[in-house]
């Protein structure tokens, strides 16, 4: 299992989101359970499950831990309401075949000169007094890891107990019976010691009898340096462990300095003592077929031509000639004839709808700043193998400042030209509106993972106990029928089909058969045949076969990823809606023959309005 600890500083970069950035996500996939400090919001990547906590009315900070959806059964979340800037989670000890259940922390600590810590009274004091509330009640239920930005310089301060350091602390240990810490030192590359942070977070790690990594572990014995900013380089980034799992440390490794921040990531590898199985296998999801597109000018000549040609003329007319039992099996044989007649029709004339493509980077990204991130990327390889150099970091940080004003005026530009041309425009351009939003969306991010869960919520709250139709006795029903009901059960005409196809309106979302209502209207007079033959056969059988519909989840508030916080659209087949309008208009004049409304009675009246109840 490889933890990953880095303070990305900021979720945008190159005024964008990072978590779009194929080499940012490269990086991110390193570790199987992440942890980000200085995210700054919410954060959720495909293929992760995420655990956020964020400052209020503050644009700074934000820590955020993510495991792999293969972990997500082994990972739950530990309510930490010490401070903002703390979260954790619980490594599962029957999952992750640990001895115990290990706690993951993550934290990120201002630093004292920053503006967020100046305006809170004893910021630093309390979120590392927060910290360590926190570790020491975890650590009464198992073993604690801890890793994230301290902004704590430590040099070689020892974080271990002993006669040496803590003469007096040493001696009480041995009085209540404590374990005394091997006296076992650290290397650190960077000897600075910056006070309060360092002894505040040395103490926390005492007071927990935790050990460092930094400095100690394979693959880092020397203390690599973590940050590198325009006035030089430091160790403030850490992995903290209990003494007893350490054991299940196999190697902590400080990787290549890039662009994206000014902290290195950090990936710590814990051994399992059997190989982790899958948390659960994921239902076959389909991606939605890729509707047709309809051309006003040349669409309805093409489609009707396409439903004259040989072949699909002579599946129509077999539609009309056949002769099918009403049963559920008929009634699902022709319905699906008709709708690949229409859909063959439709392949053969209309254009297929592409599916959206998301590049890289904006448009106004251009090769210019493609250039210049480049550069500026091969600095930032050549400072994080040569971090002495000043001349070299001076350059680096130089480039870093011209990048970041190139791409904020190639936004600027662009976005003041979009603007322009929106206020400028006689007639509403959508499509720049559309440019213009999603320059700055920011709908949540949802994976195969969350479509699963989805699924399970709206198929739970559609679903309802389906009873059988015992068609015998719904046959005697129709014959007892007294003779001023049959205005509803008399066969489908042609006039009442030919009315309902002039009402549909154009432009509406079509269902899983991709049938369109322009499609419906620009039927041949054989095809409207079949159709009619269709719905004829549905109301002779009771049976309504366009039960399918697609749900799209529309965003409301609160936490994007559970589907409470979605109100759900529906779109159903234009075919099925086409047959229910027939219906409705049949209810209408029956209800308005037979039994009709009082005249105070106007609710839902179409062409009723209020001041008729004056």
């Amino acid at each position: 299992v490889s933890l990953m600890s880095w303070n990305i500083q900021d979720y945008k970069g190159d005024g964008s989101d990072k978590f779009q950035n194929c080499d940012f996500i490269k990086i991110l996939e390193q570790g199987s359970i992440i942890c980000l400090q200085e995210t700054k919001k919410q954060i959720k990547v495909e293929g992760y499950i995420s655990f956020n906590s964020n400052r209020k009315d503050s644009r700074s900070g934000g820590v955020c831990i993510m495991a792999e959806n293969r972990l997500r059964k082994g990972v739950s979340f530990v309510h930490c309401n010490e401070s903002e800037d703390i979260i954790a989670v619980k490594l599962d000890r029957n999952f992750f075949k640990f001895e115990f259940d290990l706690f993951l922390v993550c934290f990120y600590i201002s630093p004292p000169n920053s503006s967020y810590a100046k305006k809170i009274p004893d910021y630093t004091e309390n979120t590392f007094a927060a910290l360590n509330t926190v570790c020491a009640r975890l650590r009464q239920k198992g073993e604690v890891a801890m890793c994230g930005d301290s902004n704590a310089r430590t040099g070689i301060i020892p974080d271990y107990v002993s006669s040496c350091n803590a003469g007096a602390l040493h001696d009480i240990y041995q009085e209540i019976g404590l374990p005394v810490d091997s006296e076992e030192p650290r290397n650190n590359s960077d000897p600075t010691v910056v006070e309060p942070h360092s002894q505040l977070f040395i103490d926390t790690v005492i007071n927990n009898q935790l050990k460092i990594l930094n400095g100690r572990t394979l693959g880092d014995t020397t203390g690599k340096l973590t940050c590198h900013k325009s006035n030089g380089s430091s160790l403030v980034d850490y992995f903290v462990i209990s003494s007893w799992a350490r054991e299940h440390v196999d190697s902590l490794q400080v990787k290549e300095f890039t662009s994206f921040s000014d902290h290195c990531p950090i990936v710590l590898n814990l051994t399992t003592f059997e190989p982790l199985e899958p948390a659960f296998t994921l239902p076959d999801f389909a991606n939605m077929p890729a509707g047709f597109k309809w051309d006003a000018t040349h669409s309805h000549v093409q489609f009707k031509a396409a439903l004259n040609s040989n072949a699909i003329s002579e599946q129509l007319t077999e539609i009309v000639n056949s002769d099918l039992p009403i049963t559920s099996e008929g009634n699902s044989q022709i319905n699906k004839r008709m709708v690949e007649c229409l859909q063959s029709a439709g392949r053969t004339a209309l254009k297929v709808k592409k599916t959206p493509q998301f590049p890289a980077h904006k448009k106004w990204f251009d090769f210019q700043c493609r250039l210049s991130k480049r550069n500026l990327g091969r600095l930032a390889n050549r400072l994080g193998n040569n971090h002495c150099n000043s001349a070299l970091r001076k350059e680096y940080f130089t480039q870093r400042n011209k990048h970041s004003n190139i791409v904020n005026k190639k936004r600027n530009a662009f976005l003041f030209n979009l603007n322009k041309a929106i206020e400028d425009g006689h007639v509403l351009d959508w499509k720049k509106f559309k440019r213009l939003k999603q320059e700055n969306d920011s709908s949540p991010l949802l994976d195969k993972f969350d479509l699963a869960s989805f699924h399970r919520f709206f198929s739970n709250l559609y679903s309802k106990p389906s009873h059988s139709l015992d068609l015998t006795q719904h046959t005697q029903k129709v014959q007892d029928t007294p003779p001023d009901l049959d205005i509803l059960n008399k066969p489908i005409t042609h006039l009442e089909l030919s009315k309902c196809i002039k009402k549909l309106k154009k432009g509406k979302s079509c269902s899983t058969d991709l049938i369109l209502n322009e499609m419906l209207q620009s039927m041949t007079p054989l095809c409207t045949k079949a159709v009619l033959k269709t719905f004829n056969h549905s109301l002779q059988s009771g049976l309504y076969p366009w039960h399918t519909s697609v749900i799209t989840p529309i965003y409301k508030s609160g936490n994007p990823f559970s589907p409470d916080n979605y109100r759900a659209i529906a779109v159903g087949s234009c075919l099925g809606k086409l047959f229910s309008s027939i219906l409705l208009d049949r209810m209408i004049e029956f209800k308005n023959a037979y039994c009709p409304d009082p005249k105070e009675q106007l609710g839902f009246s179409k062409g009723a309005q209020t001041n008729d109840h004056i």
